[in-house]
């Protein structure tokens, strides 16, 4: 790999589980079957409605029957999730963060593979989907990138001018 003057983090999830101790997998694990139990109890049958046509007639055409599709994604995200290993980065790290990654102290993991000089900022009352799809916040994570990208010219040094 080439040289990295300073490595930016976007509300990035937990390292990848093989980079956990096996409590706190276990932790993670049991919250999210709970958090998924809750759902299913408090969620209507209509939102569940789109599955389950796809689960009776899988190859039907329909404008809801994009649940396979998006089931694929997550199982690819799942297994790159899962093989992923991270490596000391010795480097400068920013990190922006939703106020919701920011609650599930997602930055502990990271901060063993991290050198000491993790910078975070966190954008408050926003969820991860909004921080990425929202306009007003993808502005706000524009500005912050630009903000950081603009830091990185004025510290680095004068290039030579082309002759």
């Amino acid at each position: 790999g080439q040289a990295v003057t300073e490595l930016f983090l976007i509300d990035v999830s937990h390292l990848s589980p093989a980079a956990v101790a096996a409590p706190e997998r276990a932790q993670r694990w049991v919250r999210r079957q709970v958090r998924l139990l809750k759902n299913w109890k408090n969620d209507t049958r209509d939102q569940y409605a789109p599955m389950l046509r796809e689960w009776l007639a899988p190859n039907q055409p329909g404008p809801e029957n994009t649940w396979r599709s998006t089931r694929q994604l997550r199982a690819v995200q799942r297994r790159a999730y899962s093989a992923y290993r991270a490596h000391p980065y010795p480097g400068a790290v920013s990190a922006l963060l939703s106020a919701q990654n920011q609650r599930r102290d997602v930055l502990s993991g990271w901060r063993r593979v991290l050198s000491d000089s993790l910078e975070s900022e966190v954008v408050p009352d926003v969820t991860h989907i909004q921080l990425l799809r929202e306009e007003r916040y993808l502005r706000v994570l524009a500005e912050w990138l630009v903000g950081r990208l603009d830091r990185l010219d004025l510290a680095a040094p004068p290039r030579a001018a082309a002759p």
